[in-house]
Formats: structure tokens, sequence, C-alpha cells
């Protein structure tokens, strides 16, 4: 019998104007684990450098240059530092969907915020010259007055609506659309994904999970995130693999076992069909170690 994992609701504490701000660094890391989340604030988080994991919604895949993201409100999602280096800093700032008032659709000074925040459903990053500018200044965020934070976020969020300089990651739409039921069931086969990925996993056992049937969650899992079951599985595991490469040294052999492959040789005929190239090509490329 396998045990049955809930999905978290995370309760965020507003310190000022329904808006919450964290810091973290290599002296106080993050070390919260809460795992596969969802929460009613809007998120916006600043990684300044180094590589990981992101998984927001149905969508899983690596960032290698630090981060810049913005999560809609109920989105789930999972944290995004794993290990904090001497210079790596992370900014997490959590705010209401109310924190600019009631309709702000009909305010038209915050039309291009809300039209970002309704985008936000998606998950979207921004890269490059956006990402670390707004990095920026949201990392001075630490220096200023609650009410200074205040009026700072709003100039960010309004920077960031007129950027053309993002990308919407869930282009599917919302994360999660169907029956509060449905809803539920999803994020406990993602949340036991994400906690026993490195073990072996079988389809009968996720659907015991949920009580369904393994035909009925197969047709389920497909109509729900537009992938089979398996192959999210494995998507999960190469993506946790590619992190491994890039900031370890472990021996690639160990690196398909530790993520879940029992085979070697299925383990490379994965990674070659999901990145077109090898994993020791891979590491040659992109290792940060």
């Amino acid at each position: 019998m396998i045990q049955r994992i809930d999905p978290i609701y995370e309760e965020v504490p507003a310190e000022f104007s329904d808006v919450s701000l964290k810091f973290f660094d290599c002296e106080f890391p993050n070390k919260k684990e809460v795992g596969w989340h969802f929460h009613v604030d809007y998120e916006l988080v600043y990684v300044n450098e180094g590589s990981g994991k992101r998984h927001i919604g149905m969508h899983l895949s690596n960032y290698t240059d630090g981060e810049l993201v913005l999560i809609g409100s109920n989105v789930p999602h999972h944290g995004f530092t794993d290990y904090f280096t001497d210079t790596r800093k992370e900014v997490v700032v959590h705010f209401k969907p109310g924190f600019l008032g009631n309709a702000i659709e009909q305010v038209p000074i915050f039309k291009k915020i809300w039209e970002l925040l309704t985008l936000s459903d998606h998950g979207i990053v921004f890269s490059e010259q956006v990402k670390h500018y707004i990095g920026y200044r949201l990392l001075e965020l630490k220096n200023m007055e609650p009410f200074q934070q205040y009026l700072e976020l709003i100039d960010i969020l309004n920077e960031l609506a007129i950027s053309e300089d993002k990308q919407m990651l869930n282009a599917n739409g919302k994360a999660f659309i169907g029956s509060l039921k449905e809803n539920e069931r999803v994020k406990k086969v993602f949340n036991y994904i994400e906690q026993h990925f490195k073990d072996p996993i079988s389809l009968d056992d996720v659907a015991e999970l949920i009580h369904m049937n393994p035909s009925s969650f197969s047709r389920f899992f497909k109509k729900t995130t537009n992938k089979t079951f398996i192959s999210y599985l494995n998507e999960y595991r190469l993506n946790h693999a590619i992190q491994l490469l890039m900031e370890t040294e472990l021996d690639i052999k160990n690196i398909g076992y530790e993520c879940g492959f029992t085979n070697l040789s299925n383990f490379f005929r994965h990674f070659k069909a999901h990145t077109q190239t090898t994993p020791y090509d891979y590491r040659r490329k992109f290792s940060k170690v």
C-alpha cells in the first residue's frame, strides 16, 4: 500500500498592504520545504545566478542563468533554489489579488498590470536584460520602508507588464482547469512524483493513489496534462538528471539511477530524445562545476 499525499495549501502572511517580502542568501538560505504547493497570492521570484528546476502548473524545465518568474494566484508550483553559493541571492514577493484594490481592470493606470496578472496564470519568465534590471530593484526592496516597497512593487509590475522580454510557460492555459475533484487528483499525482521519482513508480500504484482504475487514470491524466503519465514521469526524471549533470560531479551512470532509471541504456535513449544529445556531451557543454 502506498502512502497518500495531499497537496499543500500555503497561507502567506502579509506584512503591508497585502504584500510579503522574503530575502535569502548563503547566510540565510530558504529552508522552507513546502514541496508542491499553491496559494491565493501571486508570487514574483528572482534568483540572481545559477541553475535549477522550474515546475509551474503543467510546465517542467530547467533554468541556467538565474531566474525571474511571475506565478499566478492558485497556480501550483515548486520551490526554485536547491542550494546557495556565496554570491547567490533569492527574493520572493507575495502579493494578494486585492493588493491594488478591487476591480483594478477598471482603473486605467493599472490596466497593464491587470493584463500581466491575468497572463500569470500561465507562469511567466523574463529573460536577460529585464531579468537582471528588475532583479536588482527587487533586491533593493530590502533597504526600503514598507510604503516605499509597496510603491516600488507597483512600478516594477508596470515595467514587467510593458516589457516584451517575457515568455509564457504553460501555453495550454491555467494550471488546472476542471472540477475541484479533478484538480485535487492531479495535484496528488504531481506531489507523489516529486517525492518518489527516484523510486520505481507504476501506473497502477498512482491510479490507486487517486482511487481510479489504471485505464481511467491514463485517460484522465492525458486529458488533464496533454501528456501520458509515463512521458510526464520520464520528463520529470530527465530534468532532474539535467540539473545533476550541470551542478554535480556525480558519475553519469549513478545520475541515471539517482533519477529513477534502472537501466542505463534506457536512460541514455530517453535523454537523447529529450535533449538531442548524450548526457556526456550535455555535461561538457553546460556543466557549472
